[in-house]
């Protein structure tokens, strides 16, 4: 049978052909090869070329962003000078009704969003229409969230150093300039008993919590008060040197003033539970005092300890009622209020020490906000920047120094300016502080930076 098979196999093959020798399988091998070498390279430029096109699109929006958190910024000026203005009207002039202090400051207290919302309750048919119009006029991509923040409801963490006590307290017709020089230190200023100071204050502020949150307490119930504050006073000073550090301070100390908050996340054991409770109480700014009128609870039972729950509940009713203007006129006004209020000052001997204490630890009742934070937020598509820029708001007829902006525009210019791109020699962290001197609308620009 296999002769039979053999001989079925030969006449199926063409005359002149042997078994093996067809190569037209591959050609078409090499054909397909060939497509599929192409079709990974049309793919892989296809690939690149898409990427190149995202990040010229993304490079385009991140400038944008920038763009947009300046014009955020510069809104937040523009508001602060018109609180600035306000408040100056008719002090001069006793005839004229004084605009209400809780009023004012909602100039620059609450947060702005662009696009404006339209769809607020209490809007007429006409006011959603302009709002709308002006929206679309002002041709801005994407959308942005302006705040601002008092800072001197807070106290200066750097006032820990004897090189940066905090300045007098400013005179109402002068033009009070924050210096970091010891002979600014107001009188009695006691460096160990500013320490001594921020120190119970953070205790304090862990004590409150404790109280008010059981799992928080759980979970920090080893922490070690004095090894943190150790720990952050070796970082600012180079001449301290921790009592009750436990060697779990990876990070070499800097040996310097902090210029961020965000630098207390170096230093052991603070993680972002405590970064969280004790941030929001301090500012790396050298700040005159406290501004009881902005003041929030915890740096308020710590400033006043042993205050009540009912009497805190009451202080803030007082003090932010809408029917009358409760706000503090003066540091007078605030200490006369805690001694016909608060029971655990009600005596003069106790009144007079909580004077004494807050002269020791450089801390000034004030009931005007000087020193403000601006924070912009904005976002185009998938690119956003958030601008950060702390002011001092200069007092005195004209607001201050006419001697240009940061951002050296003319001195006569009524427009706050500032200069974003301003370097900062040895600074890699994107913040740029600033000693320049006032512009026309009395706004000193501190520090800013941009991420």
């Amino acid at each position: 049978m296999a002769w039979t098979r053999r001989f079925k196999e030969k006449l199926r093959l063409k005359p002149g052909t042997e078994r093996g020798t067809d190569e037209s399988g591959i050609a078409l091998f090499m054909v397909v090869s060939a497509m599929t070498i192409l079709s990974v390279v049309v793919t892989e430029f296809t690939y690149v070329a898409q990427v190149n096109a995202r990040s010229s699109v993304d490079a385009s929006d991140t400038l944008k962003a920038h763009y947009l958190a300046k014009t955020g910024f510069k809104l937040s000026l523009l508001r602060l000078r018109a609180y600035k203005e306000l408040k100056a009207f008719g002090k001069g002039n006793s005839s004229l009704p004084q605009i209400p202090r809780n009023i004012l400051d909602q100039i620059w207290s609450f947060p702005f969003f662009y696009p404006i919302p339209s769809n607020v309750p209490g809007l007429t048919i006409a006011m959603k229409d302009d709002i709308d119009k002006f929206t679309n006029d002002s041709n801005l991509p994407g959308h942005f969230t302006a705040t601002i923040e008092s800072e001197t409801s807070k106290v200066g963490i750097n006032s820990m150093l004897s090189a940066m006590a905090p300045p007098p307290a400013p005179k109402p017709s002068g033009s009070p300039t924050p210096s970091t020089s010891p002979s600014g230190k107001p009188a009695g200023f006691d460096v160990e008993e500013a320490r001594k100071g921020v120190k119970d204050l953070i205790s304090n502020l862990l004590e409150e919590k404790f109280k008010k949150d059981q799992d928080f307490a759980n979970e920090y119930r080893d922490l070690e008060v004095d090894e943190l504050f150790d720990n952050l006073l070796g970082w600012m000073d180079f001449t301290y040197q921790p009592k009750n550090s436990s060697g779990k301070q990876t990070i070499p100390y800097k040996h310097g003033p902090l210029y961020s908050l965000t630098e207390l996340h170096m230093i052991y054991p603070m993680d972002d539970g405590l970064y969280d409770l004790l941030a929001p109480n301090f500012t790396p700014f050298i700040t005159p005092g406290i501004n009881v009128n902005k003041i929030e609870e915890p740096m308020l039972r710590a400033l006043l300890v042993g205050i009540t729950d009912e009497e805190v509940t009451q202080f803030y009713k007082d003090r932010d009622s809408e029917e009358v203007d409760g706000t503090f006129k003066s540091a007078d006004d605030f200490f006369k209020y805690v001694e016909g209020h608060v029971a655990a000052f009600k005596s003069s001997t106790t009144l007079d020490d909580l004077k004494a204490r807050l002269v020791k630890q450089g801390i000034q009742i004030l009931t005007d906000a000087e020193i403000f934070k601006i924070t912009v937020v904005a976002e185009v598509n998938k690119a956003s920047r958030i601008l950060e820029a702390w002011l001092l708001l200069e007092s005195g007829a004209g607001g201050g120094a006419k001697s240009g902006s940061a951002g050296g525009s003319s001195p006569d210019s009524n427009s706050p300016d500032v200069n974003l791109n301003q370097p900062i020699p040895g600074d890699t962290s994107g913040g740029k502080p600033s000693n320049a001197q006032p512009n026309a609308a009395g706004l000193r620009l501190l520090y800013v930076r941009e991420s």
